[in-house]
């Protein structure tokens, strides 16, 4: 293989020769290193959701919305506070612990109330801007972006098994040093960097802030996949209501103040813009990155070009920066890209451009600035939500599995504790009653507020917030019972028992539930007892104006004690409720409902929505709504443990004579296997044994299952590579073990191996022995790559040519065996030469590809190899050509997601000409392929087309443009 033009340590000549002799073989060579026990990563892709467990709540900017109403998060609430029904929902994802529901399903926050802020924060002394000018200035497309100090860019929680290495600005530096880019203008001030200087911060609103609603996170988020199944109308919104909101709106006035003072301090005094304190160049770095992540990579050239951050600083010192060219821009940009119920909030932020311009305000540029990071974030709530929308049948279809895989996973590392679900469960257990009866029975106790439980059972961990609000409405259920009771009582002793009517009744509930519920919709009980018991009390007797004194007081000394949980009659009261919703969850057991997840529009399921403050025309309904929602609960909980019973009294001896199976269930195994088959992949495998087939002559029979065993054995291995590999997008769309589960994922992958040799067996059992062969030789290859990934221990060219002849190689080795097996040709040369070369071209190809390619990184991610601390070819190059520099190796065990870390590699692999000398080294097996498919034409005597579409797909592979 041709060397570097810098490399001098082995002639090309010699280096060549023994490629040659390596292709030629007709297996690879099976060598290990001493030690081949891989560091695989089949289960650590939960790392994230265990780690962002209940013990770990970390704050957050966004909530998912399930239209409830703020309860509190505590299980053990004082009577007051449990009574009155102001209790703080927790948060539904574990990483939004310290979040409260909201209320109003709106997508983004008020613009009126950020343009009250803007009020509170504008000065009395206008500021005078100078006018804008345009400029054309070139876009310095090629300086570096500026590294973010902030640790808000280094991912908290990861799915790797390495540490976390904080890859600091210092790292960063370092390794500049070590590359001589072309010198740039500073237009910042030098100033003397010294620890006691604060970085500058961050909008409030940046790739940090939003990542949490990453479609990669979506899926990795245990409590959210759980959450879907109670509410249909799930969705993300941003979280500014309550204290928390209050806290989080104080925070963005105060950045957006300091910098409107910043600009002020700037056009008044003419300073010079602080490169450490500066907000601005952290401002427009966060646009443009935010921009970069929601649009398509076509357009993203553009944004690099216009949000050119040197161009626009200096544009900035010499007062020539075009705001309104700039929001016309964004403008066009945004209406282009957003839904259309944003196109008045765009058209409002380029008025304040406008406005600022001719006004010369300062305050009215600093909210344009502030429209357009609202702008951003709706746009990515409502991709996030569409997001939610598109994959919710998916996300509900593997809910229960997914699940189940968390806890185990939990479980297993000792994270979970669920002894005290066991003894929760067991208190409950009886033979003679259904598993659902039974943990109803067990839910219903957590219910209950005369005997209020401290804890609820870890299993139910995703749960909480749900058994806070169920038990909200039972006592509301309850009491408004009790005052019904009251009002009966009080009928009769006056004589006025046809008062008692059900219309009354659901009147007078309207009317307490209208004087228990506060301006903001919470309920308070026990402060509004007077006001219940006066009304009660003229409801019983209309006739008088004034109620008797006496019988106001009877009502209200009956209900301050009847109301409160200690109370006998309290409790004998809930005990009736309870019973009443045991009754009718057994109905819905009854009807043999088969969904898991409420349908919008099924009556039967449907979630109504969990709050404590729900005006209902009729109890039954109120009783109703509950039952279903714990039926649901139960249900979900028992597919989830497997707890389904057997009966087997009547018909175990039919049961042990055979394992019993069904075609309809085959699609409960293959589900990961078929997800990844939706989106077809380039099928290169099976178009070259149709090539090949040229020359074979294979009846097409046997053609066609021999295509079909590569295939399934082709996409089974990608199943396991994307868990290997850690990675998030496969064919632009998740991959199979976020959706599934990484050990339902596992068991998919091997069920279809065993699959394919059916296939295979069927075909000829003399094929078993070939195709074990290649199995191996595939599993070696995949054993050293991850052996070399995971020690960072770099092979030679010629070892990671070995490998891939191994692992890429044997799939295109086994279809050349299998078709030579069934050719009614003789032919007088093999094919298994030029497959092994093919099968070279190939991987160095799609090497050169994950870092080169925009179409590849839209579909797996950008430059995914170096966030798996991949040996891929051009790495390997590059790591020998200079052993003794650290700088790559040191990036890949960072194992980095930080797209500027990344985009320094890559001018790493150009100083080093790694690039370069893989495109040489493509077009020199290319043509070696091309010398070997001519020679097999002259040897076995055809001239046919399929020779010459062989010599095309081969260019084809060897193309880098």
């Amino acid at each position: 293989m041709p060397q570097a033009p810098t490399a001098t340590q082995e002639s090309t000549h010699a280096k060549r020769a023994r490629l040659d002799s390596t292709i030629s073989l007709n297996q690879p060579p099976t060598s290990t290193p001493t030690n081949t026990n891989s560091t695989t990563t089949n289960t650590d892709q939960v790392n994230s959701v265990i780690s962002a467990g209940p013990s770990t709540p970390s704050a957050t900017a966004h909530i998912h919305h399930h239209h409830h109403h703020p309860i509190p998060h505590s299980t053990t609430a004082s009577n007051d506070s449990t009574e009155d029904g102001k209790l703080d929902i927790p948060p539904l994802s574990f990483e939004t612990s310290q979040n409260s529901f909201i209320s109003t399903p709106t997508a983004c926050p008020s613009l009126e109330e950020d343009h009250h802020h803007h009020h509170i924060i504008e000065k009395k002394v206008q500021v005078v801007v100078p006018p804008s000018t345009t400029t054309t200035a070139s876009s310095s497309t090629n300086q570096k972006r500026k590294h973010k100090p902030s640790s808000s860019k280094i991912r908290k929680y990861r799915s790797r098994s390495l540490p976390n290495i904080l890859f600091s600005s210092k790292n960063l530096d370092f390794f500049q040093s070590k590359i001589k880019d072309p010198s740039t203008t500073n237009i910042f001030s030098t100033t003397t960097s010294t620890t006691s200087t604060p970085p500058a911060p961050l909008p409030p609103v940046n790739i940090q802030s939003l990542r949490e609603i990453d479609l990669a996170e979506i899926l990795k988020n245990p409590q959210l996949r759980h959450d879907i199944l109670f509410d249909p109308q799930l969705q993300f919104r941003p979280n500014l209501d309550g204290e928390r909101g209050r806290r989080k709106k104080v925070t963005y006035d105060k950045y957006w103040s300091g910098v409107q003072l910043e600009i002020e301090e700037y056009y008044q005094n003419q300073h010079v813009f602080s490169k450490n304190s500066s907000r601005l160049p952290n401002l427009f770095q966060t646009l443009r990155d935010i921009l970069i992540s929601l649009l398509p990579s076509k357009d993203k050239q553009t944004v690099i070009d216009v949000l050119d951050i040197e161009l626009i600083m200096q544009q900035l010192s010499n007062h020539s920066l075009d705001f309104v060219k700039l929001a016309n821009w964004l403008s066009s940009i945004f209406k282009s890209h957003c839904a259309p119920m944003r196109d008045s909030w765009v058209d409002e932020m380029l008025t304040k451009f406008v406005e600022a311009d001719e006004s010369k305000s300062v305050l009215k540029l600093v909210e344009g600035l502030r429209m357009i990071f609202t702008i951003l974030e709706a746009m990515k709530l409502d991709v996030a939500n569409h997001q939610i929308r598109i994959l919710r049948p998916v996300l509900v279809e593997t809910a229960v599995e997914f699940e189940r895989d968390y806890f185990l996973q939990m479980i297993a590392r000792c994270k979970l504790d669920i002894s005290d679900s066991v003894k929760w469960f067991q208190q409950f257990n009886n033979s003679e009653t259904t598993p659902r009866i039974i943990t109803t029975q067990a839910i219903l106790s957590l219910l209950s507020c005369s005997k209020m439980v401290s804890e609820f059972p870890s299993s139910l961990a995703f749960d909480h917030a749900r058994l806070i609000v169920l038990r909200a409405n039972v006592r509301q259920v309850v009491c408004l019972q009790l005052c019904i009771a009251l009002f009966k009582q009080l009928c009769h002793q006056s004589n006025n028992n046809q008062l008692i009517t059900n219309e009354s009744i659901e009147s007078l509930k309207k009317e307490i539930l209208a004087l228990i519920t506060d301006e903001n919709g919470n309920v308070k009980w026990t402060r509004n007892i007077g006001a219940i018991a006066l009304q009660i009390s003229r409801r019983s007797n209309p006739l008088m104006i004034i109620p008797n004194e006496k019988t106001v007081e009877f009502a209200f000394s009956w209900l301050i004690k009847q109301t409160q949980p200690s109370s006998q009659v309290y409790s004998l009261m809930e005990q009736r409720v309870f019973n009443i919703i045991k009754e009718k969850v057994v109905d819905l057991e009854h009807e043999k409902l088969n969904n898991v997840m409420p349908v919008s529009g099924n009556g039967n399921v449907a979630v109504a929505s969990a709050t404590t403050t729900t005006t209902t025309t009729n109890e039954e309904d109120d009783i109703g709504s509950i039952a279903s929602r714990i039926s649901l609960l139960a249900k979900i909980s028992l597919q989830r443990a497997n707890k389904r019973s057997i009966e087997m009294e009547s018909n175990i001896e039919e049961i042990i004579k055979t394992p019993q199976w069904s075609d309809q269930k085959e699609n409960l195994i293959t589900a990961p296997y078929d997800y990844l088959t939706t989106t077809p992949g380039k099928h290169l495998r099976t178009l070259l044994i149709q090539l090949f087939n040229t020359i074979y002559k294979v009846p097409p029979i046997q053609i066609e299952q021999i295509s079909k065993v590569i295939e399934i054995l082709h996409t089974s291995s990608l199943l396991i590579d994307d868990i290997e590999d850690d990675s998030n997008l496969r064919r632009g769309k998740p991959t199979a073990h976020l959706i599934f589960g990484i050990p339902y994922t596992i068991n998919s992958s091997n069920y279809m191996y065993f699959k394919a040799l059916n296939c295979l067996l069927q075909l000829d059992p003399k094929l078993v022995d070939v195709f074990n062969e290649e199995m191996l030789n595939l599993h070696r290859g995949q054993s050293l790559d991850l052996y070399w990934r995971e020690n960072l221990s770099c092979p030679s060219e010629e070892e990671y040519i070995n490998m891939v002849m191994n692992k890429t190689g044997g799939l295109f080795r086994l279809s050349v065996r299998m078709m030579e097996h069934f050719s009614q040709e003789e032919t007088k040369i093999s094919l298994i030469p030029l497959a092994n070369l093919l099968g070279i071209i190939y991987q160095i190809k799609d090497d050169y590809k994950n870092l080169k390619n925009d179409e590849l990184q839209l579909n797996k991610g950008f430059c995914e190899d170096i966030s798996e601390g991949k040996l891929s070819f051009p790495i390997v190059h590059s790591l020998n050509k200079n052993p003794m520099d650290q700088t790559l190796l040191g990036i890949l065990k960072q194992r980095t997601h930080n797209d500027d870390i990344k985009k320094f590699a890559l001018s790493y692999l150009e100083k080093t000409d790694s690039f370069g000398y893989t495109e040489r080294s493509l077009k020199y097996l290319g043509d070696k392929a091309i010398n070997l498919i001519r020679e097999i034409m002259i040897k076995t005597g055809e001239n046919s087309d399929g020779f010459k579409n062989i010599e095309n797909l081969v260019l084809k592979l060897i193309e880098t443009k």
